[in-house]
């Protein structure tokens, strides 16, 4: 897989690296100490379509994956459906406000399960609303972030993410899921996309 490609799963953007991918087994002892992976979680798509943007300025190789909502995020993070050969991110950006499932909702199932607990989760809400801030941090998120307003905001927001947790914060390793498959690293699944 190529810099900047992805492919289709479940009718949306699957996978984005800026880095240059030799297969399976190399990319496995590339990303568990080089590759950083994050996975937004977003039902907007043109927030999500900014964060893709704004993320490429990173100087770290890092992965991006996206999911649509709490659901879909879950079946993520426990490789299910589309998402079985998904990898285990380092960091999740979570919308708050989401249909199906919540940003909170889902913050809940993660810090209550034991494997994926470890994942720190920074919150991201166009909401100041105290309660709102009170009930992230009370659900253990790692940081509650009020959304940007414009592109300039969104700019400063993800470099802060790369200054803290690429180049500041000593995050655990998050062992990998178990896999059922081979690692798929092909974009030639049905529906694919080019970004």
């Amino acid at each position: 897989m190529s810099a900047d490609s992805s492919f289709a799963a479940a009718g949306h953007i699957y996978h984005i690296s800026n880095s240059t991918i030799a297969g399976p087994g190399a990319e496995r002892a590339q990303t568990f100490t080089a590759m950083f992976r994050l996975l937004v979680v977003e039902d907007e798509p043109a927030d999500r379509e900014l964060y893709r943007i704004l993320l490429k300025r990173l100087k770290r190789p890092y992965e991006l994956y996206f999911a649509v909502d709490g659901i879909d995020a879950l079946d993520f993070l426990h490789c299910r459906g589309a998402y079985r050969d998904a990898p285990r991110p380092n960091l999740l950006l979570v919308d708050l406000n989401m249909p199906r499932m919540s940003g909170l909702d889902l913050l809940r199932e993660i810090k209550s399960d034991a494997e994926l607990s470890v994942i720190p989760v920074i919150l991201l809400s166009t909401s100041t609303a105290p309660a709102d801030i009170q009930n992230a941090y009370l659900a253990h998120a790692n940081c509650y972030v009020a959304k940007p307003r414009n592109l300039e905001q969104a700019d400063q927001i993800i470099q802060a993410i790369e200054a803290f947790w690429l180049d500041v914060a000593v995050l655990p390793e998050c062992a990998e899921p178990p896999r059922k498959a081979k690692l798929r690293t092909d974009s030639a699944a049905s529906g694919s996309e080019s970004v």
